[in-house]
């Protein structure tokens, strides 16, 4: 019983620490990510991934292709966030890492969220913050 119990509040502690890490990403430079795959992006507009923050906020993904002038802008951002220097070349700093492919990074800040698909090529979405 006692397992069971601390079971139960780690599952709630970890679900609770996914939304806030995703709040975070308002008021941060940073980037959530979230596991998709290739067959659940797409570039019609329709929504593709919609996450409650709190009681009166949520977020919600989709395509709009008025961001595809600055799409390259937002795939370095995205890179350089994990350590990376873009210029003529890619330098990596000796602590970089790569962002994780069939992923979608979202930062709720920039109002943007970066697609990588397996193929390294990469789509920009748009975030959009509604309040209930």
């Amino acid at each position: 019983m006692r397992k069971l119990l601390l079971l139960l509040i780690i599952i709630t502690l970890n679900s609770c620490g996914s939304a806030s890490r995703l709040q975070g990403s308002a008021t941060s430079n940073n980037w959530y990510a979230v596991e998709m795959r290739p067959s659940q992006i797409t570039y019609n507009g329709n929504t593709i991934y919609t996450k409650r923050l709190n009681d009166n906020e949520y977020i919600i993904v989709y395509y709009d292709e008025s961001l595809e002038d600055d799409a390259r802008y937002y795939q370095n951002k995205l890179w350089e966030s994990y350590g990376w220097t873009i210029g003529d070349t890619m330098t990596a700093s000796a602590y970089a890492s790569k962002p994780r492919v069939s992923t979608l990074h979202i930062s709720i800040k920039r109002g943007v969220a970066v697609y990588l698909n397996p193929e390294s090529e990469f789509s920009v979405y748009r975030v959009e913050l509604i309040k209930d």
